[in-house]
């Protein structure tokens, strides 16, 4: 089963807002989670049998499953992708670096592009984890949302976040 659970955080942001039943906008910010936002709902890997995203090895192949509750299909990849890869040849098993991408062994961001950034040196000099970092900031990152959510002032946010890629 999934491992996604409704948070019990109230909805927070800047123009949080959603188009009501008669097409008039709602402000939602402050709202309770209550599930038809992807927002609504935070990984905890006690709650199902599933990673997050979606996936579990069964007899030795890492597979993806499809389900009947949130996140329903898998919302990121795991492993790391190789040239060897590419064309064929390395599909199916363990992901590189184990179930969770390398995770446990240095190997970055589950699930993260290679030329993704790395939070982790900027949310320890911070004093928050790189995953309240990273949500934080969203998807596409808000660099003012996130210094709003976290307690902090932009240019002090700012001041710590690596580049991004290609930049």
């Amino acid at each position: 089963s999934p491992s996604y659970v409704l948070t019990d955080d109230a909805r927070t942001g800047t123009d949080c807002v959603a188009s009501g039943p008669d097409g008039t906008l709602v402000d939602i910010d402050g709202s309770a989670a209550d599930g038809p936002y992807t927002s609504d709902f935070v990984f905890d890997a006690s709650a199902g049998d599933l990673d997050e995203c979606n996936g579990i090895t069964i007899d030795g192949q890492y597979v993806y499953l499809a389900t009947d509750t949130f996140p329903f299909i898998g919302r990121c990849v795991m492993g790391e992708v190789s040239g060897d890869a590419v064309g064929g040849g390395g599909a199916g098993g363990t992901p590189p670096g184990g179930e969770n991408g390398g995770a446990e062994a240095g190997g970055g961001q589950t699930g993260a592009p290679p030329d993704a950034p790395d939070f982790a040196e900027a949310a320890a000099a911070l004093g928050f984890t790189e995953d309240e970092l990273i949500d934080a900031l969203g998807s596409p990152p808000d660099v003012d949302q996130a210094a709003e959510i976290l307690g902090i002032s932009v240019e002090e946010l700012t001041g710590v976040l690596p580049p991004p890629p290609g930049g």
